[in-house]
């Protein structure tokens, strides 16, 4: 009998987490600059966007949970580090950081390509090209859903956290949807 194996150090846990990272930083910029502008790119695109959309909101939603404490700075930096944009912060803002110029910067700032509203503006673009006809199945439905994600994004101010799990349920709706339409195998597609 074998003896059971012993727990790995940290130090090891280190490399072989540097390793992964790198794995998958290569394989990211494979896809963004070796692979064909398809329909397999557009839904890795749209995928990514979406995904990126609902962790930042996990993390916004954390962040206004935690907000009513007298020091945002010791939640929030760690949230902007994330969603690499302490430097943009920094820039535009000469102070701690704050819940309300944070969720500014994160959710509605369409100039930040960390911001959900930067996401959200990719997949309405990428949604004119997904491949079938427009007026079959649940496109019709998906368009429609995409059109109502704009509305969080013109009221001012900080959100609270049931707007923005509101926003994520809307989105991962819009992920069945998309999952549904081009990915359901018991319906057959012809494209």
């Amino acid at each position: 009998m074998h003896p059971p194996p012993t727990p790995p150090q940290a130090t090891e846990l280190s490399v072989t987490l540097d390793q992964l990272i790198l794995h998958l930083s290569a394989f990211a910029g494979m896809q963004a600059e070796n692979m064909t502008r398809g329909h397999g790119w557009r839904f890795l695109e749209v995928g990514r966007r979406l995904e990126r959309s609902l962790g930042t909101l996990v993390l916004l939603q954390t962040a206004a949970a935690a907000e009513k404490e007298e020091d945002d700075s010791h939640f929030l930096e760690p949230v902007l580090e994330i969603c690499d944009s302490v430097m943009t912060y920094r820039r535009r803002h000469f102070s701690k950081p704050r819940w309300d110029a944070v969720c500014e910067l994160l959710f509605t700032d369409q100039t930040n390509p960390r911001s959900v509203a930067h996401q959200i503006a990719i997949l309405q673009t990428e949604s004119g090209n997904f491949p079938g006809d427009p007026n079959s199945g649940l496109f019709p439905q998906i368009v429609a859903r995409l059109a109502l994600l704009d509305e969080p994004f013109g009221k001012p101010g900080p959100k609270t956290p049931e707007e923005l799990e509101a926003f994520s349920g809307s989105l991962e709706e819009l992920s069945d949807l998309l999952t549904q339409h081009y990915f359901s195998h018991s319906v057959r597609r012809v494209y």
